[in-house]
């Protein structure tokens, strides 16, 4: 049988303590300087080597009896010294064979094993121990889980969780902590998105004024309830166009609310000037949509936002430079190519004004439909009657014919 190199080298250290003194041990684990005294090479001296020693005795019984006793001394020494040099020896070599051969710690009963206490308390999860969460990590999981099911746009998984989340939670919300609070808030904030994505527009108004109740601070609670009213003001206005006013002034009240907590945020004006657009305040929808271009100089939609209001306020030659502008900056932006048709046909540029339209139409078919560029794009009424006129003309004998009225209709705008 192969006996591997590690065990062999241990059981030669063993051996070696057992003929050799401890000092030659020693010398050949550590080999010492040269001239070393307990080095096997180095000269021993007169007086520690038992052979000088008798030869300078001989003949006198006195020191024969001083050398033998001398002579017993170097041996009880020795004789500990070997003992000592193979209990070494034992103990290197049998160290030695566990290190190498894979040995614990365990195989020697006065020494404990720690190796598993060292794994739980190092702080790390131990195998197959179960990993208890607290109560604030659970709820928070809950939540996650809610927002992946929303991204995955299972709406009605996503909305059970958060109602069970909800439910958690001590109906009288007045002796809720501020972190649990807001966890609750977020939890109504967000099943009011997901029932708005269901078409329960109505329970998603409930959602976000408890959210708002106990989350008064935040913004973005008034600004989902401020759209969830702008979505029942849409759906009211072309049957019910009083009480759709009522529902737009109330969404412009909230959008003021998340202003007062987020004043940078641009996307709040944009809201807010949608909807006075919408109930035909244009010079005060011209100031909010002013002020979100100055938050994001660089946002084509605001800038064209502007522009389109600066040609319903009477600034079309200011409106027209901000159109060419957004257009040789931005030439796959459909919908102001096609607003720059409808204001290039009413200057009198037909051929521009044709080329256009058919250049915006094809990139977007969308842009066919009125109601979408008045409802989802809020195109003010200036514009819409630009753009119905030059559809109407079909041709450009029909926009030279059109042209002449619609310029003694409105002779103030060129």
């Amino acid at each position: 049988m192969h006996t591997p190199s590690h065990v062999k080298l241990s059981v030669a250290i063993c051996a070696m303590s057992v003929l050799l003194p401890v000092q030659d041990v020693s010398a050949f684990l550590t080999p010492a300087a040269s001239g070393h005294r307990n080095h096997p090479l180095a000269p021993r001296s007169p007086t520690s080597d038992p052979t000088a020693l008798a030869v300078s005795t001989e003949g006198d019984p006195d020191r024969c009896k001083i050398r033998n006793d001398v002579e017993q001394q170097f041996n009880r020494k020795d004789a500990v010294r070997s003992l000592n040099a193979w209990t070494f020896g034992a103990t290197a070599g049998a160290a030695w064979a566990a290190l190498t051969m894979g040995g614990s710690r365990a195989s020697s009963p006065s020494v404990p094993d720690l190796a598993p206490m060292a794994a739980s308390s190092s702080g790390g999860p131990v195998e197959g121990a179960v990993v208890r969460k607290s109560v604030p990590e659970l709820r928070f999981e809950m939540l996650k889980k809610g927002l992946d099911l929303t991204h995955a746009f299972q709406f009605e998984e996503a909305e059970d969780v958060y109602t069970e989340l909800i439910g958690l939670f001590d109906s009288d919300y007045a002796s809720l902590s501020d972190q649990e609070k807001q966890l609750v808030a977020k939890a109504f904030s967000n099943r009011g998105n997901v029932r708005c994505s269901l078409t329960r527009v109505s329970e998603a108004l409930l959602d976000y004024s408890r959210s708002i109740e106990l989350c008064p601070d935040t913004a973005e609670y008034w600004t989902n309830r401020g759209l969830a009213f702008e979505v029942i003001a849409d759906e009211l206005l072309a049957t019910r166009e009083k009480d759709a006013f009522q529902f737009y002034e109330t969404a412009i009240a909230d959008y003021e609310h998340a202003l007062v907590m987020d004043p940078e945020n641009h996307r709040l004006y944009l809201n807010a000037g949608d909807v006075l657009t919408r109930t035909r305040r244009h010079d005060l929808a011209l100031e909010y949509y002013r002020r979100a271009l100055a938050l994001f100089p660089m946002s084509p939609a605001s800038r064209g936002k502007v522009a389109l209001l600066e040609v319903e306020n009477g600034n079309v030659g200011r409106g027209m430079y901000m159109l060419e502008s957004i257009n040789r900056r931005n030439p796959d932006f459909a919908e102001m190519l096609l607003a720059s048709a409808a204001l290039d046909w009413t200057l009198g540029r037909f051929v521009e004004g044709v080329d256009s339209y058919r250049e915006a139409v094809s990139r977007d078919p969308r842009l066919f439909d009125d109601s979408y560029l008045k409802m989802d794009c809020h195109w003010p009424p200036t514009m819409l009657k630009m753009l119905d006129k030059l559809r109407e003309a079909g041709t450009i004998e029909g926009l030279r014919s059109t042209a002449v009225s619609w310029f003694d209709s409105r002779g103030d705008i060129i």
